[in-house]
């Protein structure tokens, strides 16, 4: 555990850009899609068939993706995944609260596993601007951020594998049933 606070602490920098970044444009976007005022298409939200198995896939690949894209382009488009994520998150919120009709369910349903997952993002952000960490360090010629080793990045990849394997689960068999106490 020491280890990963360590690490933490050595990436401090880098992980809180995505943390900000995420809190505000979710707010901000929460905001434009409060603005739609409805027009969205609303269905019956059955959270009953979801399959931590499926959630976990696509969150893993999701965070693989913007790992490899992150590297291959110097964290430009692992920050435009980042802000899609958040865009989603706030468009997610707005949509079950139109279904629902209650801010509170809405919130809980999305951020009881969403917290974990935001984390779990801001992580893979980490890992994705290795290739950016490095080109500033190396055109600087000074060590203006930590660079992890190849160990400490395979500990914050199964971080994040983990940390997604826990949040599908609960996305899948706990978030409706906490949210569903606050509904109407």
């Amino acid at each position: 555990m020491s280890t990963i606070y360590k690490m933490l602490k050595n990436n401090k920098r880098v992980l809180v850009f995505p943390i900000v970044i995420w809190v505000t444009f979710t707010v901000i976007s929460l905001c434009d899609v409060y603005s739609l005022k409805g027009n969205f298409t609303t269905i019956n939200l059955n959270v009953a068939n979801l399959k931590w198995s499926e959630l976990f896939f696509h969150n893993a690949s999701s965070a693989i993706l913007m790992i490899l894209l992150g590297n291959l382009t110097f964290g430009i488009a692992s920050s435009l995944m980042l802000l899609y994520n958040a865009y989603l998150t706030s468009a997610s919120i707005y949509y079950v609260y139109l279904n629902s009709g209650s801010i509170i369910y809405s919130v809980l349903l999305i951020f009881t596993h969403g917290l974990i997952e935001i984390l779990a993002i801001s992580l893979a952000f980490l890992l994705s601007t290795s290739t950016l960490r490095k080109f500033i360090n190396k055109r600087y010629n000074a060590k203006k951020f930590y660079i992890n080793s190849v160990s400490e990045k395979m500990s914050i990849f199964i971080t994040i594998l983990t940390l997604l394997l826990f949040a599908a689960i609960i996305e899948a068999n706990i978030s409706f049933l906490v949210a569903k106490q606050f509904i109407k």
